[in-house]
């Protein structure tokens, strides 16, 4: 049927919290670096989230994240969980 979205198999919040990192496609982490370093965007909340997804896809923790970009431990979680069951479409709603 047209426009239904597909549905994603739904993690739960315990399997969100187990993961350490988010694995990126390249396609993926290119466009977050493109966001991440772009001038034009960097006052702006999409290049922090930018940000935050690639240094988790790099092993950092949430709480080194949290500290390295002056964000709460929350905002960190938050991105991780929504970015884990909607991928990019989550940044960019």
């Amino acid at each position: 049927m047209k426009g239904l979205r597909e549905k994603k198999p739904r993690k739960s919040l315990r399997e969100i919290r187990s993961i350490k990192r988010v694995d990126l496609s390249k396609d993926e982490k290119d466009l977050l670096q493109l966001w991440a370093l772009s001038k034009k965007l960097e006052k702006k909340p999409l290049s922090k989230v930018a940000r935050i997804i690639l240094l988790l896809d790099s092993g950092f923790s949430p709480t080194q994240i949290a500290q390295k970009l002056n964000v709460s431990r929350q905002t960190v979680h938050r991105w991780k969980k929504l970015f884990l069951i909607e991928r990019l479409e989550a940044l960019v709603r």
